[in-house]
Parts: C-alpha cells; structure tokens; sequence
C-alpha cells in the first residue's frame, strides 16, 4: 500500500500537467476557426469605422458668396490694363509661392505594424511611397518607436517630419 501511495504522490505532478496540456489542446482545436478570423474582423471593424468617418480630403467648406451691393459700387474706376495683368501675375505668384497647408489627422492603432503605417500615411497623401517612409524611419533610427495614437500632421511635412511627430 505504500509503495501505491509513494507513486501516486510522485507522479501527481506530471499527471495534473498532461491533463491541463490535454484541455488546453482541446479548447485551442475546437476554437481554431474563430481564433483565424479574429484578425479579419478586426480589419473589416476598422475599415467600416474609418469610412464612416468623412476624410478631411472630402470635406469641402462652405465658402459664403458675397452680397451683391458689395461687389459693385454705382461708380466703375478707370483700370489701366498693364496694371491689370501686373495684379494678376503677381496674384498666382502668391499662390504658386504659399501653397495651401492642412493639418491631416491620422490615428495609429495599437499594434499596428510599419508597413501598415505606411500605408496608412500613402493613403493620406503624406508620402508617395513604402520605400520612402522605410528610408526615414532607418534614417532616424526609429524602427522601435513608434507610437500608437492620433496625430495632426501638416500636409507639406517631409517623412522625417513625419517621423519626428509620430514618435514623439
């Protein structure tokens, strides 16, 4: 009868370690197929909330037209043509030399991968390609740091601006 019990006591260990392997291996079998499509919902889940969502590149503003009494007054000045021409070209002057810069907001999920990133950033427009947020990312040595969260990025940053800001 001792020799029964010493056994017992010794080999107790493995037995409760099998049985729990045994369990384990048995939940994983039976769950295998949700456990493979968790990562699609996850992706079909993200992709309905940013559609939802309306981009800052599809939203136009309301630009208001002004009052007609303001536009014209009852007496019309002489305009000099040259004059004219001289106000205009240095009016697209302007705007060829002051392009028109918007923050774009862009949210990084937690886990998300570089590549991921960086499509997230060519989708914005901010970077053209994987191949260039790669060369800043090594550039700055921030293959470990970068950050989930959401971030206001300016749409004429360089990808090491880029970068500098997502890190932060």
């Amino acid at each position: 009868m001792n020799k029964l019990k010493d056994i017992i006591y010794d080999k107790n260990d493995i037995f409760i370690a099998l049985i729990i392997v045994i369990i384990a291996g048995l939940i994983i079998h039976n769950r295998i197929e949700i456990i493979m499509a968790y990562p699609s919902e996850l992706i079909a889940e993200t992709t309905a909330k940013e559609s939802a969502v309306v981009s800052e590149e599809e939203w136009q503003p309301v630009i208001e037209e002004p009052d007609e009494e303001d536009e014209t007054s009852d007496e019309e000045e002489p305009v000099n043509e040259e004059e004219e021409q001289s106000s205009e070209n240095e009016e697209e002057d302007e705007s060829q030399d002051n392009p028109v810069v918007t923050e774009i907001t862009i949210e990084i999920e937690y886990g998300a991968t570089g590549s991921q990133i960086a499509q997230l950033l060519i989708d914005k427009g901010l970077i053209s390609s994987l191949g260039e947020f790669y060369s800043a990312v090594e550039a700055a040595n921030a293959d470990t740091k970068l950050q989930a969260g959401t971030f206001k990025i300016p749409s004429n940053a360089t990808p090491a601006e880029i970068i500098r800001i997502i890190t932060r």
